[in-house]
């Protein structure tokens, strides 16, 4: 069975606006996994933390929660487990993910749920957070 979440990611606490900038596209080597994280306006946690994957010219964002248990994907910054080149393991219970795709939980806890996307644009070589969603 399958159980694709549909959360907006803009109702998350400490969400980017649309339009935020988040790095040019030669910054982002393919195949890589970064992380973003942006505080709330008083620097206060809960920091709304987003991972980005560069499959080609092809760019995905997702909020960088897990859904099992809605922790970060990694255990430190930066840092995350891979599974294979399009896949992400999950450090705290080992499900993996599609990154490539729409960001499935293929294996573990939580498969056939997702990971929330967010919709990205590259537009003159910068990597934003896209307008118009």
């Amino acid at each position: 069975m399958t159980l694709m979440l549909n959360v907006d990611w803009r109702s998350l606490p400490n969400a980017p606006a649309a339009g935020t900038p988040l790095c040019a596209l030669g910054e982002l080597a393919p195949g890589e996994i970064r992380e973003f994280s942006f505080p709330g306006d008083s620097g206060a946690t809960p920091l709304f933390r987003l991972i980005v994957y560069r499959d080609g010219d092809q760019v995905n964002a997702y909020v960088n929660q897990c859904p099992h248990h809605w922790l970060p994907m990694n255990r430190s910054d930066g840092v995350f487990l891979r599974w294979s080149h399009t896949e992400l393991m999950c450090s705290h219970h080992s499900a993996v993910f599609n990154l490539a795709g729409n960001g499935e939980c293929t294996m573990g806890p939580c498969q056939g749920s997702n990971l929330t996307r967010v919709p990205l644009q590259v537009s003159e070589g910068q990597i934003r957070i896209r307008t118009g969603d």
